[in-house]
């Protein structure tokens, strides 16, 4: 294409042109099966994670008889840890206190109560760190930044840098 523009040929790089063009069209085509394939087993596997590996915290009955239903347990996250309580539907934290959908802040992390789980003799609070809040609401992913918005936002930016980079196509 380039000797045709070379020698002034336009009939002959347009030729080239569209050549190219078709070949770029097949090109993208052959990728775009993988990536949604892709696209759908990260829109599964990445939820299930979140869900399966997000802090858990085991609640054990306090016999109180001031507060029959006070239960307690233990937060661990970076090698820190702080005592949760759970009464009367509520968690609390840091002397800051929950409800299902509600936030809170504990070891330097915003923590949103995402769930309570209880069985006969035991509660579970599910908890989910979120790093910031989003100055606007998007479908399906709300108005806080959790870390796989965070990793999709930052891998984006960084792939394409490495492959510029590296002169990769």
């Amino acid at each position: 294409m380039k000797e045709a523009q070379k020698e002034d040929d336009s009939e002959k790089a347009r030729k080239h042109m569209s050549k190219s063009m078709k070949l770029n069209q097949k090109f993208m085509m052959l990728n775009f099966k993988p990536m949604i394939g892709t696209m759908i087993f990260v829109a599964f596997m990445f939820p299930w994670l979140g869900h399966t590996y997000a802090p858990n915290v085991a609640m054990e009955p306090q016999n109180n008889v001031s507060e029959p239903e006070l239960f307690t347990g233990q937060l661990h996250y970076a090698g820190r840890e702080t005592d949760v309580y759970y009464y009367n539907n509520t968690v609390e934290i840091d002397n800051q206190t929950a409800e299902v959908g509600q936030s809170l802040k504990a070891l330097g992390v915003k923590w949103d109560v995402t769930g309570l789980g209880e069985s006969e003799s035991q509660r579970n609070v599910r908890l989910n760190a979120h790093f910031a809040n989003l100055p606007f609401s998007l479908p399906l992913a709300g108005d806080k930044m959790h870390w796989l918005m965070f990793y999709i936002l930052v891998t984006m930016p960084l792939t394409y840098g490495f492959r510029k980079a590296l002169g990769i196509q």
